[in-house]
């Protein structure tokens, strides 16, 4: 169903398109050092970056990893996660983390949801920076509401998770089964450092800050005009919309996204605004996804060795 909705997007999309006016701002914007700089950055956030946040999310969860290790499962996961319908690569992380290293199937989880909810609401503090930014307020005050939105978010987090520890903490009668698993488990999360927390949100913001960046690189290579505080109001609306799983990788939800925010500004042509977020297609998904195909063979491949778990 993806592929029938990515098809269909990109004919609509490219339908009535001059397409001798889109293929010379592809062309230009690829060959413009700017086009590189975002793809060695784009790489560096869906994997360095990543790898790290995660590392620190697992690490608050008690299940600390080799960041090596983490590197890998983010390069061998990205096309399975981007491509592949219902994030099938997150499965691949739980089952590998749980045969090859013994991490509960549960705390893997939790720390993809974790990290899941992380970007959102990195995403959702970058808007209310860029909308503050967009009224005529300092940048100043932009950064300083993204900074008070994240230690909310972090006292919040902290107090529901505490919250939730107390509802599942052992009664007089100790609990058995799946009920103490989920006991153990989420009174191990109650007890996320806040270290932890702050280092995970502050990767959330940086990770999110660099697809601002990338964004703002491809507009530059195609000689679209944006002020990069509107970016950061109107990028999490195209990001969200491109993660939605109804296409594939995104495709045609977050070129579609790209022509509605940019166009209205008057400051680039169709064939501009479709060549981001086409470009943005290229470096931001499809060369990252190839970078890690041959970790992805390998580790698919594991699946049929036999298991032998690693000490902790």
């Amino acid at each position: 169903m993806p592929i029938l909705v990515t098809f269909a997007l990109l004919y609509v999309l490219l339908r009535n398109v001059d397409s001798v006016a889109l293929a010379s701002s592809i062309r230009s914007a690829v060959r413009s050092p700017w086009c590189w700089v975002a793809l060695a950055l784009s790489i560096t956030s869906h994997i360095g970056l990543s790898a790290m946040k995660w590392g620190e999310i697992l690490s608050g969860l008690g299940a600390r990893q080799p960041l090596s290790l983490l590197v890998y499962l983010e390069s061998a996961t990205d096309i399975l996660i981007r491509v592949v319908p219902l994030r099938a690569g997150e499965l691949l992380k739980i089952w590998h983390l749980a045969s090859r290293r013994g991490v509960p199937a549960f705390i893997t989880t939790s720390s993809i949801a974790l990290d899941a909810a992380t970007n959102l609401g990195a995403l959702i503090v970058l808007a209310a920076s860029g909308f503050v930014a967009q009224r005529g307020e300092s940048t100043i005050m932009g950064i300083g509401v993204a900074l008070a939105l994240s230690a909310c978010a972090v006292v919040s987090a902290r107090a529901i998770l505490r919250g939730v520890a107390k509802l599942f903490a052992p009664r007089e009668t100790p609990a058995e089964g799946f009920r103490a698993k989920c006991s153990e488990y989420i009174v191990r999360a109650s007890g996320f450092p806040v270290v932890s927390m702050a280092r995970t949100g502050i990767l959330s913001v940086v990770i999110e800050f660099s697809e601002i960046a990338v964004v703002a690189m491809l507009c530059r290579a195609t000689a679209v005009d944006v002020p990069f505080t509107t970016l950061f109001a109107l990028w999490p609306i195209a990001s969200i919309l491109g993660g939605l799983p109804i296409s594939v990788g995104g495709a045609g939800v977050r070129d579609g996204a790209f022509l509605a925010l940019l166009l209205p500004m008057g400051t680039a042509t169709y064939e501009q605004a479709l060549a981001v977020g086409l470009t943005f297609m290229l470096v931001g998904v499809l060369i990252p996804c190839l970078v890690g195909f041959p970790f992805t063979a390998q580790l698919i491949s594991t699946m049929t060795t036999p298991i032998r778990r690693l000490d902790r």
